[in-house]
């Protein structure tokens, strides 16, 4: 009886490997031996066919996302391309006419519109493959608030509000992604507590190789009831029904995270207010990450 299954199943085995190695496209499972090897090839088969369609319909799937973001992409550079042009053109026929103010206005409408293809490519492919390369440095994260806070200058100054920023440790994420996801948390920020005249406050710290940043405001809050469903596509909670706004921000705050091992979430700020946090797994070297930061933990 042993005899009788033991070539049976070494064959299963066999066919086991070679889909494990070459994928289920060449697989070919043995019916044969006893009445029990037999009733396991054919198990195994059902479930090699199963995969098969599975596999086909989830090609199918990608092929139309793939297609879908194409034309999104299109359709979005589309308009820019002549916005970029039009600065250029402006800048350059009458610069003699145009006072400096002038002049700046339109190189920061040029380089507004390459950074904005920018941050469209990266997050177009994003959503394709679900992730993009870790950078080969790690990036430095002050210098990428600061990048946000300058964009976001005109509606800190017209909502009087005061961004602290604490030393924000490096890590090995996309730049363009780490301005989206403190972009979208630090306008939040702004706009649903800036009125209340208290400062938002930036900051973050490691652990062991997880990297946790926050964004904390004093605001309103956010209900307890709602505070996992505002991550979701879409979701309006209800201090946000009467705002603008998409409600895509934080789903793609939690995505970016998603992407590289972490996840984002908000907690109740001591006293009253929103406290934002994003972790990331990260892989920089302890000789990257001791290079050009600061030393100082934060209580998060």
């Amino acid at each position: 009886m042993l005899r009788s299954m033991s070539k049976p199943l070494l064959k299963l085995a066999q066919s086991a490997k070679q889909i494990a190695k070459t994928g289920l496209a060449a697989a070919s499972i043995p019916i044969s031996g006893t009445t029990e090897t037999r009733e396991l090839g054919q198990v195994l088969e059902q479930m090699v066919v199963s995969l098969r369609k599975a596999e086909e319909e989830l090609r199918g799937v990608n092929w139309e996302l793939e297609e879908f973001v194409n034309t999104v992409s299109h359709d979005l550079r589309t308009p820019l391309t002549p916005i970029i042009g039009f600065a250029q053109f402006l800048r350059d026929e009458y610069a003699h006419q145009l006072d400096v103010q002038a002049l700046d206005c339109l190189t920061e409408i040029e380089n507004q519109g390459y950074r904005m293809i920018a941050h469209m490519e990266d997050l177009l492919t994003l959503a394709k493959v679900g992730y993009l390369a870790r950078p080969d440095e790690p990036v430095d994260v002050e210098i990428v608030v600061q990048q946000v806070i300058l964009e976001l200058k005109q509606t800190i100054k017209k909502s009087a509000v005061e961004i602290r920023q604490d030393p924000l440790p490096m890590v090995s994420v996309p730049e363009l992604l780490l301005s989206q996801v403190f972009h979208n948390l630090i306008s939040n920020a702004i706009h649903y507590a800036g009125s209340q005249g208290n400062p938002i406050e930036v900051g973050g710290e490691r652990t062991y190789n997880k990297v946790q940043f926050y964004v904390m405001d004093h605001g309103h809050g956010v209900q307890e009831k709602e505070r996992e469903g505002i991550f979701h596509v879409f979701y309006r909670g209800s201090t946000s029904k009467s705002t603008k706004g998409t409600g895509l921000g934080l789903a793609i705050v939690q995505k970016i995270a998603q992407a590289y091992g972490g996840r984002a979430w908000v907690d109740e700020t001591s006293g009253g207010g929103c406290t934002f946090r994003v972790e990331f797994e990260d892989t920089t070297s302890t000789k990257q990450r001791d290079a050009g930061q600061g030393t100082k933990q934060n209580n998060l």
